[in-house]
């Protein structure tokens, strides 16, 4: 499967092929990239996440996450806000879990 990165990258490429109409409409998508991209930070600091923790790229409504969170409600919480975004196709969670949710080992 194609990143998104991969996929916004594939679509700046094609601009040289396009007649102006669909250049608009590639020029279109990768502005509606952007807000989401936007708009997924600023969720994420309405529900108290740093956002320079989480990497989040956008490209053709394709939203990958990464970076670490401190807990499993925590990744999950936020792969659920990339959902809410309308005009998300697709969502890739790769956030690791770091914190102390593994057990401890017995002494």
């Amino acid at each position: 499967m194609l990143s998104c990165s991969a996929v916004n990258d594939a679509l700046v490429n094609l601009s040289d092929l396009l007649m102006p109409t669909e250049l608009d409409e590639l020029e279109r998508l990768l502005a509606q990239d952007e807000q989401l991209r936007e708009q997924m930070f600023e969720r994420l600091e309405e529900h108290g996440v740093d956002p320079k923790l989480v990497l989040v790229d956008v490209g053709g409504g394709c939203v990958l996450l990464a970076g670490s969170v401190a807990d499993v409600l925590q990744r999950l919480l936020i792969e659920d806000l990339a959902w809410s975004l309308e005009g998300v196709r697709h969502c890739e969670n790769e956030l690791e879990v770091v914190g102390a949710s593994a057990p401890a080992a017995a002494a």
